[in-house]
């Protein structure tokens, strides 16, 4: 989707730079009106791009069918059911040896100080 605004922003600038140059060089207006409403065409069908499509949030109903919330709350409901015996996540770094602060450490994992 990204690269979809990308595009369509180098096409703007595009659209803005060329109707630029037919302003100054044309010996006539009618290019520079052709530009312009090109540069309109563009700027309506960027905003019908950014309201008509939900790229980012999809509706709920047409992400989940019936079966997979009905097991997804069945899971949970099995989940609940342990209560406090359910497993946790520790961190295993919070719970190893204490980290040695201001000094080289040898291979035993011994500080020494450098000072």
């Amino acid at each position: 989707v990204q690269q979809m605004w990308h595009v369509q922003f180098g096409l703007l600038l595009y659209a803005v730079l060329m109707s630029s140059i037919f302003y100054r060089r044309a010996g006539s207006w009618g290019p520079f009106l052709l530009s312009l409403s090109a540069l309109a065409c563009l700027v309506l069908c960027i905003a019908r791009f950014s309201r008509a499509f939900s790229w980012e949030r999809l509706p709920f109903c047409d992400v989940c069918s019936d079966e997979a919330v009905a097991k997804a709350e069945e899971r949970m409901e099995g989940y609940r059911a342990q209560g406090q015996t359910r497993p946790s996540y520790h961190q295993p770094e919070l719970y190893g040896k204490p980290w040695v602060v201001g000094g080289l450490v040898d291979s035993e994992g011994e500080g020494h100080c450098t000072a």
